[in-house]
């Protein structure tokens, strides 16, 4: 208590000290006046100006740092502002490049199944000539045998051009949707298109084999005749008014995820081009045979002149009959020259497309003008002995591309060519 008593003592002293009882004097009219002024109400007042004044100094400094803060903050939403937009650009940048994928698998899409569309009579015709083939060998085997018949039927119709399409099918109709939970729905989506792409790889490759077999099985059919597809793509004259056939993406088939992945379907669409010409050549291919009775009296190549009696070259193929035998337009053309023609006598010319035409010489009476279109084995003309001859025959020559072939590789490559034709003109059909 007594150190109580003297704190306040001390604060007491210091009060009357530093605030002591003032009094102010006013002078009014000549009355004067005072009014006192106690320490309590000065301390108070100085309470009020330490405070004003703590006031303003904090006012003050507010106001002074304020500019920085709301600097440091806008630096901050500038940054927060600029990183919002990377993300947003990086977004939409995958988000384009997904839509371009997905747009690019959908050409390729429509490529492989408009091939298949256009294969698919030429496979059901196939399909047919097999099991019928497969039927006429059953009726060979026992009776056991041919309980299981059906069957192996049913196996051996399948082709190189059918298990496209139901593996075709299975990648259309996948479902291409991604849960809504995942953590990372682009990589999902891309994961879906490059199955996609894979899958889409495998069909042009079963395609592209089927399309190289027919290529082959083509080029074996008239290797007699020393042609193949590639030589006579290049004379195609179809090639510039073709219309039709599958889809082609204007630009082609570019990469999608691997720099050569489209180099195979544009393989793919660049054999179907050649396998169609080939198919459409072939039905210029001069293979009827031009007489409807004949023998061979002599061939193509060296001889000798039956008139000089030297060695020369026989450009065309003689065939022997009896006068007024029938003359047949060896494969559907127009006829560019029906007349007298100098050492072969009365001659008919017709041009077949593709690069091909014939002539048949020596004949007795022409059947058919300038100008006219024959069908394949139409009767153009009779047999005779007409111009530089020494009986009644045919002088029959095929020529291709300007130079003059032997004529009989074609007519024995006939069986095999019109089994070919015959499959075009189905898938035509």
């Amino acid at each position: 208590m007594r150190g109580i008593s003297v704190i306040a003592k001390r604060v007491e002293d210091w009060r009357r000290r530093v605030f002591p009882e003032r009094q102010l004097f006013l002078r009014s009219e000549g009355r004067v006046r005072f009014i006192t002024i106690t320490s309590y109400v000065q301390m108070g007042l100085a309470s009020a100006g330490v405070a004003l004044a703590i006031w303003g100094l904090t006012t003050s400094y507010v106001f002074l740092t304020r500019d920085s803060v709301l600097a440091s903050k806008e630096r901050a939403l500038n940054a927060l502002s600029a990183d919002y937009d990377a993300l947003n650009r990086d977004y939409t940048r995958l988000e384009r490049d997904v839509e371009q994928r997905a747009l690019k698998l959908q050409e390729r899409q429509q490529f492989l199944e408009s091939l298949i569309d256009a294969n698919e009579p030429a496979r059901r015709n196939h399909n047919r000539t097999v099991q019928a083939e497969a039927a006429t060998e059953n009726e060979t085997v026992t009776a056991t045998d041919r309980t299981s018949a059906p069957e192996m039927t049913t196996g051996s119709a399948e082709t190189d051009q059918a298990r496209p399409i139901s593996y075709l099918n299975s990648a259309t109709s996948h479902s291409m949707t991604v849960e809504p939970g995942h953590t990372d729905r682009r990589e999902a989506i891309v994961a879906l298109l490059r199955e996609t792409d894979q899958r889409q790889r495998h069909v042009a490759s079963l395609l592209h084999d089927s399309v190289s077999g027919e290529l082959k099985r083509i080029d074996e059919a008239i290797t007699a005749t020393r042609l193949d597809t590639a030589t006579l793509f290049d004379k195609w004259s179809g090639a510039a008014q073709a219309v039709g056939g599958p889809y082609m993406p204007e630009a082609g088939f570019p990469a999608i995820f691997d720099m050569e992945d489209g180099s195979l379907f544009q393989d793919l669409f660049d054999n179907w081009q050649r396998r169609e010409a080939a198919g459409e050549i072939l039905q210029s291919f001069p293979v009827t045979e031009p007489a409807a009775d004949y023998y061979i009296s002599s061939r193509f190549g060296r001889r000798r002149d039956p008139m000089r009696r030297t060695w020369t070259n026989h450009p065309g193929l003689d065939m022997a009959g009896w006068p007024g035998t029938a003359i047949l337009a060896a494969a559907p053309g127009r006829v560019v020259h029906a007349g007298w023609y100098g050492p072969y006598g009365n001659m008919v010319e017709l041009d077949h497309d593709n690069g091909f035409r014939t002539r048949y010489g020596h004949m007795k009476r022409v059947r058919v003008k300038v100008g006219d279109s024959v069908a394949d084995g139409q009767r153009v003309g009779d047999m005779g002995r007409t111009g530089r001859t020494t009986g009644t025959h045919l002088h029959f020559e095929v020529w291709y591309d300007g130079q003059v072939r032997d004529p009989l590789p074609f007519l024995r490559a006939a069986e095999d060519v019109r089994e070919i034709q015959r499959r075009y003109q189905s898938a035509d059909g």
